[in-house]
């Protein structure tokens, strides 16, 4: 099963579809996104569109083969809890330290090199 992490089908933060049922979600902040048992079936790239997820606080796509460049994520700086462990994510620690409110970081197993420095504010300093 195929489930690219694109969010094309998603319109910004003020469409979204999803719940129960296939009804449109008017202003829906997406502030949460959690795969659960279906991450070993993400195979997909995080993708540029994940900037546009504004509210996003957690980001679990441990253990899947979701891949792309840590990078994408540098804008989602209200993110709390990230956890990348196992999946195929690789890039430069460097480019996420606008996090300033994260409390869970887990990137053991990932792609993802370098060291939190002294500029970085959040749980890892």
């Amino acid at each position: 099963m195929e489930l690219p992490i694109t969010f094309s089908k998603y319109s910004s933060n003020s469409f979204f579809w999803g719940g129960d049922s296939m009804t449109p979600r008017i202003n829906c902040k997406v502030t949460e996104i959690d795969l659960g048992t279906l991450r070993h079936e993400v195979n997909g790239c995080l993708d540029e569109r994940f900037a546009e997820l504004v509210h996003l606080e957690k980001l679990n796509l441990a253990l899947s083969a979701a891949s792309g460049d840590i990078s994408i994520l540098s804008y989602n700086t209200k993110l709390k809890y990230v956890e990348l462990s196992g999946s195929k994510v690789s890039g430069h620690i460097s480019t996420i330290l606008r996090w300033e409110d994260i409390k869970l970081l887990d990137l053991s197993d990932t792609n993802v090199s370098g060291q939190p420095d002294s500029t970085w504010q959040a749980c890892c300093k």
